[in-house]
């Protein structure tokens, strides 16, 4: 990839506060000179944030240290700075082996839970480094732990703001380095949690593509199997949403056998085995439905419609006890739905207990004045009474 097709910076910063406190000193005329190629150019002046009690103004009282330190904040928060590219040469000279330094201490300060520095040290390498991959990789990869840290506390909101912030770091890592096994093997896991299938595919197999003569052997074993359960969950999924719609639009028997191809991949999906059971009833065939119904709530115990339709099978079974426990069960997770207080009332019907049913409807339509079929059951009741 050409470098005009790059982003720049790496991975800029939408805060740029933490450089407010940054001072910039000149250097004398008589300090233009040669340090190891690299020529300093005093009319540049340098970065530096002195800890307390020390006066940066003072040039005798400042360190190499501190300017470094001073640009590697701007790299972490300011990357765009104009004179990026004279900090970067300058700390590549003074500190030579400030990446690996870098990345040892980011890693630590990550595992004993100081986020704050090591996100700091990361976004300084990606842009210090871009062509280490590893700054990609691991900046992600903070991210991610910090939106667990964020969710596990509740906050939401950041927890989404990091998750973006990894997938920016995947994603500009992807350009600057497109045939990097371990961003690409990161990346795929990070995009597969976030249920995103078609970028987890498109990473796994990039992996695939690129280490075909290299890469660890237990990662591609581990990736291909990734991979085909993709593929099948893919299709899986294919299979659910016809029986939905096939379902939905009174093709009844061609959802109920897309479902069953479904469940026989995926026995354990308790709302595949909803969907049998509400075909099933829809083709009057109330005992399969109770069933499918049953093994629904055997796998998931608080879906209200997955009782409500187990009562409509029990109700035409003549099975009434089992059709008002399922109903109440319905009205504990939802006291004010309007469709099992009316299938309540039609079970009092059954069981000829008007004045119950009365009062079932009139709270439907407490509830919903609008309500069609408590009006048309109340209308009777009340003629016929």
């Amino acid at each position: 990839m050409s470098e005009e097709e790059l982003e720049t910076p790496p991975f800029p910063s939408s805060d740029h506060s933490p450089v407010e406190s940054i001072l910039y000193v000149s250097l004398p005329d008589d300090m233009d000179r040669d340090i190891e190629g690299f020529r300093i150019d005093p009319t540049i002046p340098l970065p530096v944030e002195p800890p307390p009690g020390v006066d940066g103004k003072d040039l005798n009282a400042l360190s190499w240290e501190m300017i470094v330190a001073a640009m590697l904040k701007i790299f972490a928060y300011q990357p765009e700075h104009p004179h990026a590219d004279y900090f970067r040469r300058f700390i590549r000279v003074v500190q030579p082996q400030i990446v690996q330094e870098l990345t040892e201490t980011g890693i630590l300060k990550a595992r004993n839970g100081n986020l704050d520095l090591a996100e700091e040290i990361f976004r300084s390498l990606v842009n210090l480094s871009p062509e280490q991959e590893s700054s990609f990789v691991n900046l992600a990869l903070l991210f991610e732990q910090r939106a667990d840290t964020a969710k596990n506390g509740g906050d939401q909101e950041s927890a989404e703001n990091y998750l973006h912030n990894a997938m920016t770091a995947y994603r500009r890592g992807s350009k600057y380095h497109p045939e990097s096994l371990n961003l690409h093997f990161s990346a795929g896991h990070f995009f597969m949690q976030q249920n995103n299938i078609p970028k987890a595919k498109e990473h796994f197999s990039k992996y695939l593509a690129t280490s075909v003569e290299g890469g660890d052997p237990e990662k591609r074993r581990q990736i291909e199997k990734l991979l085909r359960e993709l593929n099948s969950k893919a299709q899986d999924d294919i299979l659910f949403a016809e029986a939905f719609d096939f379902i939905k639009m009174g093709q009844e028997e061609m959802g109920i056998s897309r479902v069953e191809e479904f469940l026989q991949r995926n026995p354990e999906i308790w709302n595949a085995w909803f969907l049998l059971g509400w075909g099933l009833r829809r083709t009057a065939r109330y005992r399969e439905a109770a069933e499918a119904l049953e093994k629904s709530l055997s796998l998931h115990k608080d879906n209200p419609d997955t009782y409500n339709e187990l009562s409509i099978c029990y109700l035409e079974l003549e099975e009434y006890p089992k059709a008002r426990r399922s109903l109440e069960a319905a009205l504990r997770l939802e006291p004010e739905n309007t469709k099992v207080i009316s299938n309540l009332g039609i079970l009092a019907l059954k069981q000829e207990d008007f004045s119950q049913a009365k009062g079932f409807f009139k709270t439907v339509l407490d509830i919903d004045p609008d309500d069609p079929i408590a009006a048309e059951y109340l209308d009777k009741l009340e003629q016929s009474t």
